[in-house]
Formats: C-alpha cells, sequence, structure tokens
C-alpha cells in the first residue's frame, strides 16, 4: 500500500489498506494513512471513521479529527479537538497553530496570537507559523512585524509560495524598505518561480494569422487582488 501511494495509485493503496484492516482492524498506520487518502479525496465522512477507530489505539489522533472538522467548516468541533490534543500532548505545535488559526479567522485575534506565541515555544523552526503570524500582524497594522515573520517563514522553506507571496506585499507598506531593495526582492521571486515552472512543450491550438487572440489572467486571490480592479474596468 505504502509502495501504492508513492507510486500515486491510491484507489489500488486503499483497497490494500481496507483489506488490511479485515484482518486487522485496529492497525494503526492503517487507519492513518487511510484516514488521510480520504480526507485528501474530499471524502471527509469516510477520513472521520477512520481517525475516530485509530482513538482506541493512539489517543493523538484527536488533531487529525480536527483537521477534517475544519475542512468540513465545523468549528466550534475543530477546536474542541484541538484542545483535546493539547490535553493530552502539552507539546503538540500544531494544534497551537491551528487553534491560533481557527481564533484569527473569528476575528479573536488576541486570542490568535496567544496560539501561536505558544506554538512557537514548543516549536521554535515551525516555518508556517511564522507566516501565520506574518498575516496577524498584518492584520493589526504592524508592518514592520508582518515583514519580519514573512521573512523568517521564507527563510525555513522557500517552498511556501503564498507567505513569499505575503513577503512582497508587506515591503511595500514598510517605511524603513527602499525601492531598490523591493525590486531585488521581486526579481528573486521571479527567479525562483521561473525555475519551478515547466515550459509548454505542446500547443493544441491551431496557429491561424487571423484568428481572435485571447488573453487570460489566472491568479489564485484574482477577486481580492488590486490587479483585479485595474483589469475589471477592461472586461
Amino acid at each position: 500500500a505504502l509502495l501504492l501511494r508513492v507510486l500515486k495509485q491510491n484507489k489500488q493503496a486503499i483497497e490494500i489498506y481496507l483489506k488490511l484492516l479485515t484482518i486487522a482492524p485496529y492497525h494503526e498506520i492503517a487507519l492513518n494513512n487511510l484516514g488521510y487518502m480520504y480526507q485528501e479525496n474530499g471524502q471527509f465522512q469516510d477520513a472521520l471513521q477512520c481517525y475516530t477507530q485509530r482513538i482506541q489505539v493512539c489517543p493523538e489522533n484527536y488533531y487529525n479529527i480536527g483537521i477534517v472538522f475544519e475542512r468540513l467548516k465545523q468549528f466550534e468541533q475543530a477546536e474542541q479537538m484541538y484542545l483535546k490534543t493539547i490535553q493530552i500532548e502539552p507539546n503538540h505545535s500544531k494544534s497551537y497553530n491551528n487553534l491560533g488559526n481557527l481564533y484569527k479567522a473569528q476575528g479573536q485575534l488576541a486570542k490568535a496570537q496567544k496560539y501561536y506565541h505558544e506554538a512557537l515555544i514548543h516549536d521554535p523552526n515551525f516555518a508556517e507559523l511564522y507566516g501565520n503570524f506574518s498575516v496577524l500582524f498584518n492584520l493589526l497594522a504592524l508592518p514592520s512585524k508582518a515583514l519580519i515573520y514573512a521573512q523568517k517563514a521564507i527563510s525555513f522553506k522557500e517552498d511556501l509560495l503564498g507567505f513569499y507571496s505575503n513577503f512582497l506585499f508587506f515591503l511595500h507598506y514598510d517605511p524603513f524598505v527602499l525601492g531598490k531593495q523591493i525590486r531585488v526582492a521581486y526579481y528573486e521571486w521571479g527567479e525562483k518561480i521561473t525555475l519551478k515552472v515547466e515550459p509548454y512543450k505542446q500547443y493544441r491550438n491551431e496557429s491561424e494569422a487571423n484568428k481572435r487572440l485571447r488573453i487570460g489572467y489566472l491568479s489564485p486571490d484574482f477577486r481580492q487582488h488590486s490587479a483585479n480592479h485595474i483589469l475589471s474596468t477592461l472586461l
């Protein structure tokens, strides 16, 4: 099953895990991996069933159940699961971080900051946590702190593209950052992205001189990005 997962043959891997669980219904690794695969497939009820069954042999699994509840937008249940995890394992930094995310989304910024701080105490190398801190400080109108924490996040993991984007955004709001520094940062970002993107090798459209040219703009935050307000006047 593990080999099939590596080969991205998820359907066959799930079948093997289900077969294993008919032999050993409380096999911890099988329940965890199967639950994770269901979760990634959006089969949240099946994932909950696996994680709940695993609790009987691994009480720390409340954390995974919390993630599923969060995906289902059942935030109160998610909160209870993360708090239960901390009760069992007080050093569980990811639960503190996720609680911070929940409270931040609800506008409880002071409470979010408290739980982010707890997570940082238990894991000072938690890259995503620094990124979440940066977003929080931006909401608190503290651009210099937001920039520092965003930079800290990408210093641990450069592939955190969302937080790298935030870092570039925060550069514009720190009065101590020079225009030249912003230009260099954007150039470095472009170089990193270029290395990750594979060039198109084949174009399926027919090349005709008189054909109408269609231009598209793709962005994960298109509706909120400032570029939307500029381009929408042209549409």
